[in-house]
């Protein structure tokens, strides 16, 4: 019988080692459960939780994927997905850094990404979330300064750049743009 395995991460002392090499990519895949990363803060001043000198992959093909107070930084690309039929991306208080790409996906029929808390997602290039739904939790913010964003999903449920209100957040950027749908959304 094969039960579900649970992916924690909470200090990367040890992923640090491996990930210094230049060609390294820092993955962490749960195959038939979750993968949860908890750091010990969230804001841009904080240590890193997670790092890589090239890229960062996260996946949970038939589970969620949970970031929660931590900092990642990726020299090239940081790409999350949660693949269940209902999985959820979730980003609670968080600061991702990448130097070209992120890309948050939760591509289940019924999956969504959620944002709670504060959260900066932070690249030259290019942000890319999809889901089903996109929501930001009441009281929360995502904070894009830089690069483009595409937001593919059938419900957005934030404010853009504007204060978030009683019932959603917001996501604040110089060049975002909501998509109706996830069909034209890049390949993860």
């Amino acid at each position: 019988a094969t039960s579900d395995i649970t992916i924690n991460i909470t200090d990367s002392s040890q992923l640090r080692v491996l990930a210094n090499d230049p060609g390294a990519v820092l993955r962490l895949f749960a195959s038939q459960g979750n993968v949860n990363v908890t750091g010990n803060g969230g804001g841009p001043t904080d240590a890193d939780t997670l790092h890589s000198n090239n890229d960062i992959l996260i996946e949970a093909p038939l589970g969620n994927v949970t970031l929660t107070n931590m900092v990642a930084t990726a020299q090239n690309a940081f790409r999350a997905r949660a693949n269940g039929p209902n999985g959820v991306l979730t980003v609670s208080g968080s600061t991702i850094n990448a130097g070209n790409l992120i890309r948050l996906y939760a591509e289940g029929a019924t999956g969504g990404i959620l944002f709670i808390g504060n959260v900066r997602l932070s690249t030259a290039g290019a942000v890319q979330i999809s889901g089903n739904s996109v929501r930001v939790q009441s009281g929360g913010s995502v904070n894009i300064p830089t690069g483009t964003a595409d937001i593919f999903s059938n419900n957005h449920d934030y404010e853009l750049n504007l204060p978030g209100n009683a019932t959603h957040g917001s996501i604040n950027g110089p060049s975002i743009t909501p998509r109706a749908g996830t069909g034209l959304r890049p390949p993860f």
